[in-house]
């Protein structure tokens, strides 16, 4: 995310991502965790791999 220009959001996020798991492997509150991980999931990608003009990219995202 650095190469990106965001690295104060770097330890958020992998916290975020580290308790998530947590949370859902525990059990608690699994849906709501669940869609908000794959919110976080979904931008990431489009932030970092849309581009319609590089197919690697698109390949990418669509891989993700």
């Amino acid at each position: 995310m650095a190469s990106g220009g965001m690295p104060a959001f770097v330890w958020p996020v992998i916290l975020f991502e580290i308790l998530g798991g947590l949370v859902l492997i525990a059990g608690f509150q699994t849906r709501i965790v669940s869609v908000l991980l794959g919110t976080s999931c979904v931008a990431t990608g489009l932030m970092y791999h849309f581009d319609s003009v590089d197919q690697a990219q698109m390949t990418s995202l669509l891989k993700n």
